[in-house]
């Protein structure tokens, strides 16, 4: 059986100490709450807030513009929405080279998608696009507003919003100009 440790024998303490000490101890926890320790309080919580806001500033910033890493293909959505890598709202778009030795870097990913929605390849909502429709050739369909993003495979993705797609995909915008070959 295990034995519970005892405690010390009971020691007195002298009058003038234990006044003291008490004393000590009612005016800590009578002091005010203002003065130093107020100042102090609002100076962290300030702050703590600038620095929260310069350095979410900052990661907006690095992730707000991206250069797309996969440049020999454009995913081209009809929604929205992501997906998943083989099941989305969409098609993927590649230029060939001339002497067919693999897809060449699109140079400007919105005007991919932009021409295939003009030749009515792509219709908002139609998840595998069936190709321009007959007797087509005259026609010119409406383009909705494109936005681009970098996905995370490294391709551009063009999705039929607006600017906000993006970051509400959790994803950065595609920075244009680094698609040039």
């Amino acid at each position: 059986m295990t034995q519970l440790p005892q405690l010390p024998p009971h020691r007195s303490m002298p009058a003038a100490a234990r006044h003291s000490t008490r004393r000590l101890l009612e005016d800590a926890a009578a002091a005010p709450t203002g003065g130093l320790r107020r100042w102090l309080s609002r100076g962290v919580v300030i702050g703590g807030t600038a620095a929260l806001v310069l350095t979410s500033g900052a990661a907006v910033a690095f992730v707000a513009l991206a250069p797309a890493t996969e440049q020999g293909i454009v995913r081209c959505f009809t929604l929205p929405q992501l997906g998943t890598a083989d099941d989305f709202y969409g098609t993927d778009t590649a230029q060939a080279s001339a002497t067919n030795d693999g897809p060449v870097p699109i140079a400007d990913a919105l005007a991919a998608c932009s021409d295939l929605w003009r030749q009515g390849a792509l219709t908002y909502g139609v998840k595998t696009p069936q190709g321009p429709p007959q007797n087509s050739s005259r026609t010119v369909y409406d383009v909705p507003q494109l936005t681009a993003c970098v996905l995370d495979s490294g391709a551009a993705g063009v999705f039929p919003a607006d600017s906000d797609i993006c970051s509400q995909l959790g994803l950065p915008r595609l920075q244009t100009e680094a698609l040039a070959p």
